[in-house]
């Protein structure tokens, strides 16, 4: 079945707070025109206090491949402001069941470091699903990384281990490009036959 076809049985609303590391990446699939670096992708948490308690939930955004939203009736790309999609997969850690919102536009198409997100487009269909984001606060460099010390193990990982490889290649080692994103975020998932997407992604 093909998961725009899926129709869900119910919602779940999600109101909170959420952090989003935006992190850069190099996939010369990504690249767009007029050779910019690829648009990064996103890790991050979602926290929603209910009563006493908070629960937690992840996220994933992994950019799209222009293709896979192309342009309709749009003579001049160069007059207009560039379009960033992600598809965005929230993970409940409590159940490990996933969901797939396909189609998240980045507000300002990812020129800025704000990191708005949105599901408020005409020209795709999120089936009833949505998604708010507003960064409040941003957070780069040193300040970035002691975020993703706490928050982020895997992300400094992959950092440490490009600056080993920097180290023994003799190269210089590469700037913390990081970004941290903090604000407030709602989130309607739906929820199929199923009860999450089909193919969990391992995150």
């Amino acid at each position: 079945m093909n998961p725009q076809e899926t129709h869900f049985r119910s919602f779940i609303q999600l109101d909170g707070f959420a952090h989003l590391c935006f992190i850069p990446q190099h996939n010369p699939e990504l690249e767009p025109p007029r050779h910019h670096p690829p648009p990064p992708i996103f890790r991050g948490h979602l926290i929603v206090a209910t009563g006493s308690r908070s629960e937690s939930y992840g996220l994933l955004g992994t950019p799209l491949l222009p293709d896979v939203h192309p342009p309709s009736h749009i003579p001049h790309l160069c007059c207009l402001e560039k379009t960033l999609y992600y598809k965005v997969v929230v993970k409940d850690y409590d159940s490990d069941k996933q969901h797939s919102l396909d189609f998240v536009r980045r507000l300002g198409g990812g020129e800025d470091d704000a990191g708005g997100l949105t599901t408020e487009d005409e020209e795709h269909d999120n089936r009833g699903q949505e998604l708010s984001f507003v960064a409040s606060k941003l957070k780069g460099g040193m300040e970035a990384r002691r975020h993703c010390e706490k928050y982020f193990p895997e992300v400094i990982k992959a950092y440490t281990e490009k600056e080993g490889a920097d180290d023994r290649n003799g190269t210089e080692d590469e700037e913390f490009g990081a970004v941290v994103c903090m604000g407030k975020m709602d989130v309607r998932i739906g929820i199929d036959v199923g009860g999450s997407i089909r193919d969990p992604i391992d995150f």
